[in-house]
């Protein structure tokens, strides 16, 4: 100690510098992670094939629960504003610009393609002109039995 000043040797000093710039490398790519982005076709596969999304439909005020089966089935509960519940089945699919499909059996339900943005735990569905149709978290499997 010279004067009051700790003196580190040079190899302290970079080594100070270097665990510095490693914890800002990792701060910028933890936020990037964070950030809200939309995935590609086998990004939307692998987060939906054999899970649940529980979600909410922001134009009709609807919650739903829907179950994405490995063999490109789909089974739905939604739950309206007037806490009414209505069931369906149909098939799913991912297509090659990145959207995710869905055909209905039942004739009311209307057929989609949207898009997938996850953000964190959320995903956001949106349609062609990035307008929100639906959004929600994923659950594992199929607790509801769907």
């Amino acid at each position: 100690m010279e004067g009051g000043v700790v003196v580190r040797p040079r190899f302290e000093r970079r080594l100070v510098r270097q665990a510095a710039v490693l914890c800002l490398v990792l701060a910028v790519a933890a936020a990037a992670e964070a950030r809200p982005r939309t995935l590609g076709a086998d990004e939307i596969a692998a987060v939906i094939e054999g899970n649940t999304i529980y979600g909410f439909d922001p134009r009709s005020g609807s919650e739903f629960a829907m179950f994405h089966s490995a063999g490109g089935r789909v089974g739905a509960e939604v739950r309206n504003v007037n806490d009414r519940t209505d069931r369906s089945n149909g098939r799913w699919w991912v297509t090659d610009d990145d959207k995710l499909c869905i055909d209905w059996e039942r004739p009311r339900w209307i057929d989609v393609c949207a898009g997938v943005v996850k953000d964190g735990e959320s995903i956001t569905f949106v349609d062609g002109s990035g307008q929100i149709i639906s959004f929600g978290e994923v659950a594992p499997g199929n607790p509801d039995d769907l």
